[in-house]
């Protein structure tokens, strides 16, 4: 029995992708802004429930709290990447990614407009593709 992987990139990068249950998949976005002092914040949300923090890490990618196993990052130059490695069902939700830029003055001015500091990733993984064979249309794969 085979499964597949569909994920939705909202943000500067929209588009699908698709892939197979327990492969690794990536969740990314181009941040331009990026700077050295920056760090990012990793959520995830399911449908009904309160957002859940993945992972942390700096602007070179070095990791400051990782609770979740599993899930690895990568920065080259302004892509973000979040890797979820043997990818399954229960991996289906809404993803976050927050920037807290670091800054010595009034911390005020980083939450004036909050939806400019954070991308939206949905992933969602489809059942067997035997149960679901008529969803598929070939051509979307040209």
């Amino acid at each position: 029995s085979c499964a597949c992987i569909l994920w939705t990139v909202k943000g500067v990068d929209e588009h699908n992708q698709l892939s197979v249950e327990g492969n690794t998949v990536s969740l990314s976005y181009n941040y331009p802004k990026l700077v050295t002092t920056d760090y990012f914040f990793w959520y995830r949300q399911h449908p009904g429930k309160p957002p859940q923090f993945l992972i942390s890490h700096s602007a070179s990618g070095s990791v400051l709290n990782d609770p979740v196993p599993g899930l690895k990052v990568q920065v080259e130059e302004k892509l973000i990447q979040m890797n979820i490695s043997s990818a399954t069902v229960a991996d289906s939700a809404v993803y976050f990614c927050a920037v807290k830029p670091t800054v010595t003055g009034n911390p005020e001015s980083l939450y004036k407009n909050p939806s400019s500091q954070q991308r939206a990733l949905t992933l969602q993984l489809l059942g067997s593709l035997r149960q679901h064979r008529h969803q598929v249309d070939s051509s979307s794969f040209a």
